[in-house]
């Protein structure tokens, strides 16, 4: 639960942090690329340690954050003129916002290539980093 909580704090201070150059399609600062990390970092240690728990619905939940988000651009992007356009903009913004600091390291200029990637980066993080606390209390028990 503990976990849940810093994600969730790490992720509004990203948001917060990112927020005008996500909206505006800016360069990211440095401040909101180290925001970035931090959240990334985060997950990455709530991955470990769910792995280490054995979770396994963890996969499936975070499987589900990063395609929900990334689906709810790719529909509200073809639909900008829709009354869910606000609720698209509010699950963008919470899936990708705290992650627009790593397009500092991506030259990516197409927004829906840096969303794919964006969405990418912290799913594949999140499962490898799952198998490593898997293995890691495996590794222990022997």
């Amino acid at each position: 639960m503990l976990g849940l909580f810093l994600i969730f704090v790490c992720g509004i201070f990203s948001i917060s942090v990112n927020f005008n150059q996500f909206l505006w399609n800016s360069p990211p600062t440095l401040l909101g690329t180290l925001a970035t990390l931090v959240f990334l970092l985060t997950w990455i240690s709530l991955s470990i340690i769910m792995g280490w728990q054995e979770k396994k619905l963890f996969n499936l939940v975070t499987t589900l954050y990063w395609g929900v988000g990334l689906m709810a651009y790719i529909v509200g992007s073809n639909f900008p003129r829709s009354i869910l356009y606000s609720v698209y903009s509010f699950v963008v913004l919470l899936c990708f916002g705290p992650l627009y600091g790593l397009a500092y390291f991506l030259p990516i200029e197409n927004y829906l290539v840096l969303t794919l990637v964006l969405a990418f980066i912290p799913w594949v993080l999140s499962l490898w980093a799952y198998f490593i606390g898997k293995f890691l209390k495996s590794y222990r028990k022997e």
